[in-house]
């Protein structure tokens, strides 16, 4: 898969320019601030339908507008064109210039990306470990991941605004109860099927996993994931041991969910653990370790995608080559050099991708929201 060509139009602060895009590496290079993180965010945007920064909607119209665009060509298999605008706050998606939900984007168009951000997963909280694997399975389209996650989403919503409404004794226990025991059936079958995804995807991902870590690691290392629930390793569970592990828990726990007003069970508390030679990252491992690992991680994601699905999803890394220990960085660049697909790079420093030699590369300075092929 590749984005052919690029079009902005008064978004972050970038005027209005169209580029054409080409398959290999591109660099993207200059000062900070200046917009290379908005490049990439415009294609990530169209291909996903979603950010991977903080702000609300009105921060993406250039300053002194009120509205704004992203339109790129991509090829995957057939050639599509994918447009993303902001009108007076509202987000709008287009495929083919038909209104899409951004909900069915991901797993058309898949991407990878690392930023600084997603390097810090493993010694962040738990939700940073969610989202590491709701990402991948986002991306697989044979998984239906989105439907259950919204699905899901909505069910959690309204039972938390039943046990919401009765700690704050706008409705009665008796009321609760009843309302509580109307979700009970379809919030623990959607459950069962949001976690078993994720044990599923975690699973067939695992021997790229391992790859990919050794890789990085420029040796053999013994890499490997548990799925927590309720602090017991779930991996392993078919999907009648899912749910038979949330129904117990929640018949525990209903009278302290009363207590406090939310639910206290369901794949919203699960957690994940990396296990680097058996023994937990987040206590054992370097913060260099630990980013060698989400590394690791995301890249067996684009050896999955290709070996699955015939399709090489498009990589950003954004700023992470700074962030990376020489050894990694060196490692790193080895694998990029061997991958297939579109990559884009930025950087501060244009001399920290010197060794990346076995792509087609083109280099790109951007200064002030400007952009230009050296």
């Amino acid at each position: 898969m590749q984005v052919n060509s690029i079009r902005y139009h008064n978004f972050r602060n970038i005027n209005d320019i169209e580029l054409q895009l080409e398959s290999g590496l591109t660099i993207l290079f200059g000062d900070n601030g200046q917009g290379k993180t908005n490049f990439i965010e415009g294609i990530y945007l169209c291909l996903t339908g979603e950010t991977f920064r903080f702000g609300d909607n009105f921060d993406f119209i250039r300053a002194g507008n009120k509205q704004a665009s992203v339109t790129l060509s991509v090829e995957n298999k057939m050639i599509d064109e994918l447009k993303f605008s902001i009108d007076n706050g509202r987000k709008l998606h287009w495929e083919n210039e038909k209104k899409i939900s951004s909900h069915r984007l991901s797993s058309k168009f898949p991407v990878v990306l690392f930023s600084p951000e997603s390097l810090n997963s493993i010694k962040e909280g738990s939700s940073e470990r969610r989202d590491l694997v709701d990402q991948f399975l986002l991306m697989c389209p044979d998984l239906n991941y989105q439907r259950v996650f919204d699905e899901y989403s909505k069910v959690l919503k309204s039972k938390n605004k039943v046990l919401k409404s009765y700690v704050n004794q706008t409705i009665s226990r008796d009321q609760a109860f009843h309302l509580l025991a109307s979700y009970e059936k379809p919030f623990l079958s959607l459950a069962t099927e949001l976690t078993h995804c994720r044990i599923r995807g975690l699973n067939a991902l695992s021997e790229d996993f391992q790859n990919a870590a050794s890789l990085l690691y420029h040796q053999p290392v013994d890499i490997s994931v548990e799925y927590l629930i309720s602090d017991k390793n779930a991996l392993h569970y078919k999907q009648d041991q899912v749910f038979e592990s949330l129904q117990t828990r929640t018949i525990e726990l209903s009278q302290a969910e009363m207590a406090v007003g939310h639910s206290l069970v369901g794949p919203q508390k699960h957690d994940i653990n990396f296990l680097v030679n058996n023994k937990s990252s987040r206590i054992f491992c370097s913060q260099g370790q630990q980013r060698t690992l989400i590394l690791a991680f995301k890249l067996a994601q684009m050896m999955y995608h290709r070996r699955a699905y015939d399709t090489v999803p498009i990589l950003f890394l954004d700023d992470v080559l700074s962030e990376l220990d020489s050894y990694t960085r060196a490692n790193l660049v080895k694998l990029l050099n061997r991958m297939e697909g579109q990559i884009f790079i930025t950087t501060t420093d244009q001399y920290l991708c010197r060794d990346l030699t076995g792509q087609k590369q083109r280099f790109m300075s951007v200064s002030r929201g400007g952009f230009s092929f050296l």
